[in-house]
């Protein structure tokens, strides 16, 4: 008997789970519902995972504490089982397991194969071939290690956001935990440069001209998510600002209720 690898193409390159219907009719509030769900997708075709709090916080756009808030309902509630992903004290890592979902034959295990080697009967963009590797639990945790090194180049400019915001209060902070508020308005800036085709040297000059003492956007721009979202407008205003003089960049009122959400 030979062994199968599951290879992931398209939107399942990052790994995949399953989301049961059942999960979604449940009575429960809709923040918990969204962090099971995207547990799930760490799951693969078992019932644990290992995502970070500060992962599932900044993929879902929730604070930490609200996820940590989440967890402990669940747990409580007897949906998932929490426990440390191993023995080594420096690891603080935790293990989900969601009692909800066991079962004892996860999915794709006794997959019904064509003489072809492809299932009969599976998602779009998994396709089965030979020898056996890791599985996809294993891809999506070891996809959270990269998410980090990955915006770690956009650090500074999201670290420049707040620093020339302090400008105007010295005493703003962006969280008590700024390190992953820091963290997120990174993945911004790094979709607004590799996805938008905004050039690192711009985003930098945007952001220090958005962020003059005094200036409209000093109060409108306070995040990552924010600049990206105004990144147009802020590039065309700037570009006007270097063609006329500084007394002249002062918008009406009329221009002010246009460009505010």
């Amino acid at each position: 008997m030979s062994n199968n690898k599951i290879v992931l193409s398209g939107i399942f390159t990052e790994g995949y789970g399953i989301i049961p219907k059942k999960l979604m009719r449940m009575k429960l509030n809709k923040n918990l519902k969204l962090i099971l769900a995207y547990m799930l997708s760490y799951t693969g075709g078992g019932d644990t995972c290992f995502p970070g709090i500060r992962t599932i916080a900044s993929d879902l756009e929730l604070s930490t504490t609200t996820v940590t808030k989440y967890l402990k309902d669940a747990v409580r509630e007897g949906l998932i089982i929490k426990s440390k992903y191993n023995d080594n004290p420096m690891n603080h890592a935790n293990k989900y397991k969601l009692v909800f979902m066991t079962r004892d034959v996860p999915p794709y295990r006794n997959i019904d194969v064509t003489p072809s080697g492809t299932p009969k009967c599976q998602p779009v963009g998994v396709t089965m071939c030979h020898p056996v590797v890791q599985n996809n639990n294993t891809i999506n945790n070891n996809n959270d290690n990269n998410k980090e090194a990955v915006n770690r180049p956009y650090l500074p400019l999201s670290k420049l956001l707040c620093t020339e915001h302090m400008k105007s209060d010295p005493k703003y902070r962006p969280g008590r935990d700024t390190a992953f508020v820091f963290n997120r308005w990174a993945n911004d800036i790094r979709l607004l440069v590799t996805v938008d085709g905004r050039s690192v040297q711009d985003v930098e000059a945007v952001i220090k001209w958005c962020k003059q003492p005094g200036g409209f956007w000093v109060s409108n721009i306070m995040s990552g998510k924010k600049l990206r979202l105004k990144f147009p407008t802020l590039w065309l205003q700037y570009q006007q600002s270097l063609k006329q003089p500084a007394d002249d960049d002062e918008l009406t009122e009329e221009e002010k209720k246009f460009f505010e959400d």
